[in-house]
């Protein structure tokens, strides 16, 4: 079966996850995550790719990324060859870290950009974490303010969209599931997370990129 068509072009907001082959975990203490979080850092700096926002599982991990030259593989080659070259060296392994191809899934920013933010946030609760801003390992706690954006984490587009932290905050924390919440726990996320005119509309600015 033929992998889905990736759509690249400028400008292109994602959601972007992955995670341990065979469900290995590729954190294994705070100096895994500390070094993943500087190949992520080097990474977006060489491709000129944003970061919105990030959380580290123990076998996964989630981010919201923005292209602004359309170059979503570049960047993903990068960090995914420079963490996995870390992670082999330091634990004496050979061999593959993560599954084959991340999953990225372009999102219709006008319409979803903050829900899907919010989900990246509450990832934690899935695994029993109940206070978000005390998780060390996202970016949540630079949203409310607590701790000091990295020079390389944009947070002030997401946060006008609610109105600032206070805001943003009430977003993050509400228990109740949103339309994007439930497309997710269904097990099959889409590649494109957006309307069919969004769909056909990213498909053109993807080919006109590529020419």
């Amino acid at each position: 079966m033929p992998r889905p068509l990736r759509i690249q072009y400028p400008g292109a907001w994602y959601h972007v996850m992955n995670r341990g082959a065979s469900r290995q975990n590729i954190f294994r203490d705070v100096h895994d995550r500390r070094d993943f979080l500087v190949c992520l850092a080097s990474a977006a700096s060489r491709t000129e790719v944003e970061v919105h926002a990030y959380v580290l599982m123990g076998n996964h991990y989630h981010l919201l990324l923005r292209t602004p030259n359309g170059n979503l593989d570049t960047m993903m080659h990068l960090l995914g060859r420079n963490y996995a070259r870390y992670f082999n060296d330091r634990y004496d392994l050979d061999g593959r870290l993560c599954t084959d191809r991340y999953f990225p899934i372009l999102v219709d920013s006008d319409r979803y950009l903050l829900a899907v933010s919010r989900y990246i946030h509450r990832n934690p609760t899935a695994f029993g974490i109940t206070s978000l801003g005390d998780y060390f390992w996202s970016s949540y706690a630079a949203y409310l303010g607590n701790r000091r954006p990295q020079e390389w984490l944009h947070v002030d587009f997401t946060l006008s969209l609610a109105g600032g932290a206070r805001g943003y905050e009430s977003v993050v924390e509400s228990p109740l599931p949103t339309e994007i919440d439930l497309v997710y726990s269904s097990g099959k996320p889409p590649h494109v997370l957006g309307p069919e005119q969004f769909r056909q509309a990213a498909i053109a600015k993807a080919s006109e990129a590529s020419r």
